[in-house]
C-alpha cells in the first residue's frame, strides 16, 4: 500500500512566525497534535509539536528541590517540582516567540509513492508519529500520522 491511499491531504499546516500561543489555540481547536512548518509557497521547514510547546515551557519553569532523606547511591537525590502556577507563568514567557524558535528542523519525510511497510519502521524507529509527505520540490502534500498507518494495515489484512 502507498502512502498516498492512506495520507490526510487536508494538511493544517503552521508558518515559521506563527507564535507559539497561536499554534498552540490551533492544536486545541482542530485536535490534533503537531503540524508542518511551510513557508509561503508550502515548502516543508520544519515540524511543530505539542511536546514541542512542553518542551519550551518546560526550559522555563523547570525547578529542583532536594529530597530527603537522599537515596541516590552517588550522592544528594533530586526531585522535579512543578505547579501550575509555574507553568502558566512559563507558558506567557514563551507564548509570544516564534514556532521557527522551538521546531524540529530535521524531519523525516516520505513521498506519496512510498510504501506504508517501509515508512511505519521509520517512524517506530525515530520516534515520531506523523510524518510529512512531501512532493520532488519539498512542498507538503499531506501527513500522515500512526494512526493512520495503522488504519491502512487494518484495510491491508481484512482484504486478503
Amino acid at each position: 500500500m502507498k502512502i498516498r491511499e492512506i495520507m490526510t491531504k487536508d494538511v493544517q499546516a503552521v508558518r515559521p512566525d506563527d507564535s507559539v500561543a497561536q499554534v498552540a489555540e490551533k492544536f486545541a481547536k482542530l485536535d490534533i497534535h503537531g503540524a508542518p512548518v511551510v513557508d509561503g509557497e508550502g515548502k516543508l521547514l520544519g515540524i511543530v509539536t505539542e511536546s514541542d510547546i512542553l518542551q519550551a515551557t518546560k526550559m522555563k519553569f523547570t525547578s529542583f528541590n532536594m529530597v530527603y532523606p537522599s537515596v541516590h547511591q552517588f550522592g544528594l537525590d533530586f526531585q522535579q517540582s512543578v505547579k501550575y502556577e509555574d507553568i502558566s507563568k512559563a507558558f506567557e514567557e514563551v507564548k509570544n516567540t516564534p514556532v521557527s524558535k522551538i521546531m524540529t528542523k530535521k524531519v523525516i519525510t516520505a513521498a506519496p509513492d512510498d510504501l506504508v511497510e517501509e515508512v511505519a519502521p521509520m517512524m517506530v524507529e525515530n520516534h515520531v508519529n506523523r510524518v510529512p509527505v512531501v512532493d520532488k520540490g519539498g512542498k507538503v502534500v499531506g501527513i500522515v500520522t500512526r494512526n493512520d498507518v495503522l488504519r491502512g494495515l487494518f484495510k491491508t489484512g481484512k482484504s486478503k
